[in-house]
């Protein structure tokens, strides 16, 4: 048995999940189900952190401390509207992952966080989804949250994982045909 040192991330060797005989790399869904090499979500904390740009989500985070970060710039506003207030940025890194990752706000206050992996089949944009592929991506979320945690994930219609700060679970909303990593901050 060899042990990792602990100031080293730990490296998975992507291996096809298919079979189908091709580099394992970025464009191979078996690349996006290898374990990761190091935590994105503390499940001590509920903190979520990010290599490029280089930023890291609190569940204390407010919106005034949000808008004022350097951060903020990158995002989008999407939705505001009787004290909700969203924002998405489209490409955010993780642990050699790319995340589209989607803030909420009520009355000043971080209640929900999105994240959702960017796939070698989005490159098509819309006129390419399928839900087979939305399929996919979920499965790949119950994974990373599998492997985050260490344990498998219950379905989201249970709650997921609850933690002191709040509960984390895949996310697959068939009436919308969205998936994501939900992350729910306790009130």
């Amino acid at each position: 048995m060899r042990l990792t040192p602990p100031n080293q991330a730990l490296q998975a060797t992507p291996v096809c999940a298919v079979d189908c005989g091709c580099d394992p790399g970025p464009a191979c869904l078996s690349f996006w189900r290898r374990p990761l090499p190091i935590r994105v979500i503390s499940d001590a904390t509920g903190d979520i952190s990010f290599d490029t740009p280089a930023f890291r989500i609190t569940p204390r985070l407010s919106l005034d401390l949000f808008t004022a970060s350097p951060q903020f710039s990158g995002f989008e506003r999407v939705v505001w509207n009787a004290g909700f207030s969203q924002y998405h940025l489209l490409s955010a890194r993780a642990s050699q992952r790319e995340f589209a990752v989607r803030l909420m706000f009520f009355d000043q206050r971080l209640r929900e966080v999105g994240l959702c992996c960017v796939m070698p089949f989005d490159a098509g944009g819309w006129s390419s989804w399928s839900e087979e592929q939305e399929r996919q991506r979920h499965e790949v979320h119950r994974s990373i949250v599998s492997d985050l945690f260490q344990r498998r994930p219950l379905s989201s219609s249970s709650g997921g994982l609850s933690f002191p700060w709040g509960h984390i679970y895949p996310l697959f909303d068939y009436r919308e045909h969205h998936t994501e990593i939900r992350v729910d901050y306790a009130a």
